[in-house]
């Protein structure tokens, strides 16, 4: 015949002889918040201290849970002025701080090396998984730098000479454990 209605909150699925569909609770294993921002706007620098890319998105852990992960993508185009160049990218908090539940707490949460001798410009991109320790919002910022002190100017979202700009995308997905 039909399917019964279930209850408040509850969702069509498989049931566990695979022969039939029933209504029950959603299994955790999705991500439960997702969030993010695309720049157009490029930034240059040039310094081995780390810069703010202006990009931030919060976890509001909705869960209210420490028992999420949280997964943080970034990436883009950067170009530079002198080839053979590396950068280093690392999450912050609002504060300023390292963020350090990164699992595995790398040094640098991302990084890139740019080693063209003519065109100047590379795509980045990474992917890291945050452990979540607190129940409180968290603000997640990427910061950037060069890795070696050459003096050359280097450019988030667009290429060495500026005569192109590229997207910048951040974005973070929370998921129970």
């Amino acid at each position: 015949a039909g399917l019964s209605l279930g209850t408040a909150g509850q969702a069509v699925k498989v049931n566990a002889a695979a022969n039939a569909l029933e209504f029950g609770t959603i299994s955790s294993d999705f991500a439960r918040q997702m969030k993010y921002s695309q720049s157009g706007s490029a930034i240059g620098f040039s310094s081995t201290s780390y810069s703010d890319t202006g990009l931030s998105l919060t976890f509001d852990n909705a869960l209210k849970s420490t028992n999420s992960l949280v997964k943080i993508t970034f990436q883009g185009v950067w170009g530079t002025t002198n080839n053979d160049c590396f950068i280093d990218f690392e999450l912050r908090d609002a504060g300023g701080s390292k963020i350090t539940n990164v699992v595995g707490n790398p040094n640098s949460h991302f990084g890139c090396n740019e080693n063209e001798s003519s065109a100047h410009m590379n795509l980045f991109g990474g992917t890291v998984m945050a452990t979540v320790s607190s129940t409180t919002s968290i603000a997640y910022r990427p910061y950037v730098r060069r890795s070696n002190a050459n003096g050359s100017q280097g450019y988030l979202g667009r290429d060495h000479d500026s005569s192109t700009t590229f997207p910048t995308f951040f974005m973070i997905e929370e998921y129970a454990v």
